[in-house]
């Protein structure tokens, strides 16, 4: 059985994985855009997706060591200022260079936000209820 403090750890987490997931669905569509505002800049638009994702894969090797060093909820606040500061970044790049530094720490900031509530729920359930 689920206990009450479980239970609210996973309704308060729950909206974190959507929210990290709005870094691709949002900005893929935009690209073509994107390439309108920067038409002599079309390898760096699109290799900032390239660039998120090497920042997703290069995350999880450095926030899973990190948060066991310092705390898990510690690095969920820090990841989800620093994936939401990203974003803002990303929305207001002034030029496609910015663009691509703003979606490496975003692609930082979204290992953190996506990862870190998984391992925490895991970690808050018993063995045999997350293998069910």
């Amino acid at each position: 059985m689920v206990g009450k403090s479980t239970f609210l750890t996973v309704i308060m987490l729950f909206p974190l994985n959507f929210i990290s997931a709005m870094a691709m669905d949002m900005y893929i569509p935009s690209i073509p855009d994107l390439l309108v505002l920067w038409p002599d800049k079309a390898l760096w638009v699109q290799g900032s997706l390239g660039i998120f994702i090497l920042a997703v894969g290069l995350g999880q090797i450095v926030v899973g060591p990190l948060s066991d060093a310092l705390g898990r909820l510690k690095i969920i606040y820090s990841g989800f200022f620093l994936y939401i500061s990203a974003s803002v970044l990303t929305a207001l790049s002034p030029s496609a260079e910015w663009l691509v530094g703003a979606r490496f720490i975003q692609g930082m900031g979204r290992v953190v936000v996506w990862l870190q509530p998984m391992r925490l729920f895991a970690i808050s359930m018993k063995v045999s209820v997350v293998h069910r």
